[in-house]
């Protein structure tokens, strides 16, 4: 790879790298202590499994898709205009 093709690297990048690692590795975990709690009717396995679904629910959408700002900002060409 080139010096040309390298991405530059900016300590907002680093960060988002890092948290987004954090996250994933809690997510993980929080996983392995649910199966291995095993799967017994419990207010505490309730919980567990609300809360993990609560946070996954708010990581997926963010790594797959663009935030609302972006996805509900308006277009920047017209189609009000005619073409020649």
């Amino acid at each position: 790879m080139s010096e040309v093709d390298a991405r530059s690297w900016s300590i907002d990048d680093v960060l988002d790298a890092v948290f987004f690692a954090i996250a994933a590795v809690a997510t993980l975990w929080l996983a392995w202590l649910l199966i291995g709690s095993g799967w017994h009717l419990d207010a505490v396995l309730v919980v567990n499994s609300l809360l993990f679904w609560a946070v996954l629910a708010h990581l997926a959408p963010a790594a797959s898709a663009p935030g609302p700002h972006l996805a509900l900002r308006p277009s920047t060409t017209s189609s009000a205009a005619p073409h020649p």
